[in-house]
Protein backbone atom coordinates (compact mmCIF):
# COMPACT_ATOMS: atom_id res chain seq x y z
CA UNK A 1 0.00 0.00 0.00
CA UNK A 2 2.85 2.11 0.68
CA UNK A 3 4.14 2.15 -3.00
CA UNK A 4 1.16 3.26 -4.60
CA UNK A 5 1.06 6.87 -2.97
CA UNK A 6 4.23 8.03 -5.11
CA UNK A 7 2.80 6.15 -8.12
CA UNK A 8 -0.77 8.06 -7.88
CA UNK A 9 1.25 11.36 -7.31
CA UNK A 10 3.62 10.68 -10.18
CA UNK A 11 0.49 10.28 -12.30
CA UNK A 12 -1.52 13.31 -11.04
CA UNK A 13 1.43 15.43 -12.05
CA UNK A 14 1.34 13.76 -15.75
CA UNK A 15 -1.84 14.29 -16.56
CA UNK A 16 -1.68 17.85 -14.80
CA UNK A 17 0.96 18.50 -17.20
CA UNK A 18 -0.84 16.99 -20.21
CA UNK A 19 -3.63 19.86 -20.35
CA UNK A 20 -1.19 22.49 -20.02
CA UNK A 21 0.56 21.80 -23.34
CA UNK A 22 -2.79 21.76 -25.22
CA UNK A 23 -3.60 25.25 -24.18
CA UNK A 24 -0.58 26.38 -25.37
CA UNK A 25 -0.51 24.83 -28.41
CA UNK A 26 -3.55 26.60 -29.17
CA UNK A 27 -3.19 29.92 -28.13
CA UNK A 28 0.50 30.02 -30.03
CA UNK A 29 -1.67 28.81 -33.12
CA UNK A 30 -3.77 32.02 -32.29
CA UNK A 31 -3.56 34.96 -33.99
CA UNK A 32 -2.53 38.23 -31.40
CA UNK A 33 -5.46 40.18 -32.43
CA UNK A 34 -8.69 38.25 -32.62
CA UNK A 35 -12.04 40.50 -34.22
CA UNK A 36 -14.65 38.64 -33.64
CA UNK A 37 -17.80 41.40 -34.25
CA UNK A 38 -17.95 42.96 -36.85
CA UNK A 39 -17.40 40.14 -39.66
CA UNK A 40 -15.63 40.98 -43.00
CA UNK A 41 -19.07 42.06 -45.19
CA UNK A 42 -21.00 43.61 -41.97
CA UNK A 43 -23.60 46.17 -42.65
CA UNK A 44 -22.63 48.42 -39.74
CA UNK A 45 -23.95 51.44 -38.68
CA UNK A 46 -22.00 54.54 -36.01
CA UNK A 47 -20.90 54.14 -33.43
CA UNK A 48 -19.32 50.67 -35.13
CA UNK A 49 -19.31 48.57 -32.25
CA UNK A 50 -15.87 46.20 -32.21
CA UNK A 51 -15.16 43.22 -29.58
CA UNK A 52 -12.54 40.22 -29.93
CA UNK A 53 -9.48 39.20 -28.33
CA UNK A 54 -6.07 40.16 -27.91
CA UNK A 55 -2.66 39.02 -26.87
CA UNK A 56 -0.45 42.14 -27.09
CA UNK A 57 1.84 44.20 -25.15
CA UNK A 58 0.49 46.35 -22.39
CA UNK A 59 -3.11 44.74 -23.56
CA UNK A 60 -3.21 47.90 -25.65
CA UNK A 61 -5.30 47.28 -29.12
CA UNK A 62 -4.99 50.16 -31.29
CA UNK A 63 -7.89 50.83 -34.35
CA UNK A 64 -8.32 53.10 -37.93
CA UNK A 65 -10.83 53.54 -39.55
CA UNK A 66 -10.42 54.08 -43.57
CA UNK A 67 -13.35 54.82 -45.95
CA UNK A 68 -13.53 53.60 -48.78
CA UNK A 69 -10.58 55.13 -50.76
CA UNK A 70 -8.35 54.28 -48.08
CA UNK A 71 -8.13 57.63 -46.55
CA UNK A 72 -8.00 57.18 -42.43
CA UNK A 73 -10.70 58.81 -40.57
CA UNK A 74 -10.38 57.68 -37.26
CA UNK A 75 -7.65 56.59 -35.10
CA UNK A 76 -8.64 55.34 -31.45
CA UNK A 77 -7.40 52.19 -29.34
CA UNK A 78 -8.97 50.24 -26.27
CA UNK A 79 -7.08 48.07 -23.43
CA UNK A 80 -7.77 44.60 -23.10
CA UNK A 81 -8.43 42.60 -20.32
CA UNK A 82 -5.32 40.97 -20.32
CA UNK A 83 -1.82 41.30 -22.14
CA UNK A 84 1.74 40.34 -22.41
CA UNK A 85 1.55 36.68 -22.69
CA UNK A 86 -2.51 36.53 -21.71
CA UNK A 87 -5.15 36.36 -24.15
CA UNK A 88 -7.64 39.21 -23.09
CA UNK A 89 -11.10 39.76 -24.17
CA UNK A 90 -11.71 43.98 -25.92
CA UNK A 91 -15.10 45.54 -26.50
CA UNK A 92 -14.76 49.21 -28.32
CA UNK A 93 -17.08 51.79 -29.77
CA UNK A 94 -15.77 53.68 -33.10
CA UNK A 95 -17.88 56.79 -33.89
CA UNK A 96 -17.51 57.88 -37.30
CA UNK A 97 -20.43 60.76 -37.87
CA UNK A 98 -21.10 61.08 -41.56
CA UNK A 99 -18.81 57.92 -42.65
CA UNK A 100 -21.08 55.74 -44.96
CA UNK A 101 -20.38 52.98 -48.14
CA UNK A 102 -17.21 50.71 -47.57
CA UNK A 103 -14.91 50.82 -45.06
CA UNK A 104 -12.70 48.78 -43.41
CA UNK A 105 -11.87 48.41 -39.58
CA UNK A 106 -7.69 48.03 -39.28
CA UNK A 107 -6.70 46.46 -36.01
CA UNK A 108 -3.38 46.19 -34.67
CA UNK A 109 -0.83 46.31 -31.58
CA UNK A 110 2.03 49.25 -31.90
CA UNK A 111 5.33 48.46 -31.50
CA UNK A 112 6.62 49.91 -28.36
CA UNK A 113 9.86 50.64 -30.27
CA UNK A 114 8.46 53.28 -32.97
CA UNK A 115 5.01 52.51 -33.58
CA UNK A 116 4.86 50.29 -36.30
CA UNK A 117 1.79 48.62 -36.50
CA UNK A 118 2.16 44.93 -36.02
CA UNK A 119 -0.24 42.04 -36.01
CA UNK A 120 -2.81 43.55 -38.57
CA UNK A 121 -5.85 42.71 -38.86
CA UNK A 122 -8.27 44.53 -41.13
CA UNK A 123 -12.29 44.06 -41.41
CA UNK A 124 -14.25 45.32 -44.23
CA UNK A 125 -17.80 46.40 -43.74
CA UNK A 126 -20.43 48.49 -45.00
CA UNK A 127 -21.51 51.76 -43.23
CA UNK A 128 -25.16 52.62 -43.22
Amino acid sequence: MRRAAPVLVALSLVAGGCGGSESTTSEAQTPQIVIESPRPGDSVTSPIHVSGTANVFEATVSFEVRDGSGKVVLRDFTTATAGNGTRGTFDKLLAIPGLSGRATIVAFEASAEDGTPLHVVRVPVTVR
